[in-house]
């Protein structure tokens, strides 16, 4: 019987040059594999936690890349996900993504055998959900490619088993928040969402969340933010893709008797070409809205009974730890 080193020997992603991209198609193959053997027929399950091991010389020369291959990469998964799920009800099976960096070094020991990389392979151990969080009973998802490529298979790991890996290190990254834009881009699933009420359109650099260009704006109070952001009852949170945004960076009110909108600044805008920061202003439809200086969105009122709301399908819903 292969001992489980053995079948550690075969999870080796290779490649003659690891490079910032090379690794994060790994990484990327890797979800793909997981949340492939991981669904079920009306639950969509993925890992969100990803042990990455690199041999000390690639480590070195790659770990000035590490936060912007975290970044990145989860913002592709996050757009994987989008295309699929299109649930107005869906909840994450997890409040967290995480990435754990560690270098390889000589004589180092998992489970009780040396580890063997050579340079340009990588040992992605991936899991459902970050240590510590994971339910009683949860199984380790372990997505495996051979040097040549030809090979894909997983393995079931008591997740006790991981953990003599350090959990502390400054190698680590998480992304407390996992933001999934809801619809992805099927007409079929318009019916399925609160009607949009409103929209923001980027006319010009800039994308939400998930590359949208657009986003359907569907509560009384609606908050545009950075990366990150609170979100609350009767609250959209609204993600523009730059760390820079403030979070919030302004907030959209709507008057429900009379349909008419308010715009209040929190950070540096201009609307209609006035600066409002520090201020509140009345959002008329068609409204050029300039964040920081860098980019331009339009606002648009939705009008009632308009049949073919396409923004509607681009709801983004968050979900706090």
């Amino acid at each position: 019987m292969a001992s489980l080193f053995d079948k550690f020997k075969q999870m080796v992603f290779g490649h003659s040059i690891l490079t910032p991209r090379v690794l994060q198609s790994h990484i990327i193959e890797n979800f793909k594999e997981g949340k492939k053997e991981s669904s079920l027929l009306h639950h969509v399950y993925y890992p969100t936690s990803f042990i990455i091991f690199l041999e000390s010389s690639d480590f070195e020369r790659l770990k000035q890349h590490f936060p912007g291959i975290f970044s990145d990469t989860v913002d592709e998964f996050v757009r994987l996900l989008a295309n699929e799920i299109s649930d107005g009800n869906y909840i994450p099976h997890s409040r967290k993504w995480r990435f754990q960096f560690i270098k390889v070094t000589e004589g180092m020991l998992f489970q009780g055998n040396a580890i063997n990389l050579p340079s340009g392979n990588v040992l992605i151990v991936s899991t459902l959900y970050p240590k510590g969080e994971e339910p009683k009973g949860t199984n380790t998802v372990v997505v495996t490619r051979t040097k040549d490529g030809t090979m894909g298979r997983s393995f079931e790991i008591n997740p006790e088993l991981l953990n003599d890996i350090s959990e502390k290190g400054e190698f680590i990254y998480e992304r407390k928040l996992i933001v999934i834009p809801q619809g992805g881009g099927n007409d079929s699933n318009v019916g399925m969402q609160k009607p949009s009420k409103a929209s923001l359109t980027f006319i010009s650099n800039g994308t939400f969340i998930g590359g949208m260009k657009s986003i359907g704006l569907f509560e009384p109070k609606v908050m545009v933010c950075g990366k990150s952001g609170i979100p609350g009852a009767g609250i959209q949170i609204v993600h523009m893709d730059d760390v820079m945004v403030n979070n919030p960076h302004f907030i959209i009110y709507e008057n429900t008797y009379d349909g008419t909108f308010t715009i209040e600044a929190k950070a540096g805008l201009t609307l209609n070409g006035k600066n409002i920061t520090g201020s509140s202003e009345m959002l008329p439809d068609g409204s050029l809205i300039v964040v920081a200086n860098k980019y331009q969105l339009r606002f648009s009122v939705i009008q009632k009974n308009t049949e073919g709301n396409f923004f509607s399908m681009l709801i983004s819903k968050i979900f706090s730890k």
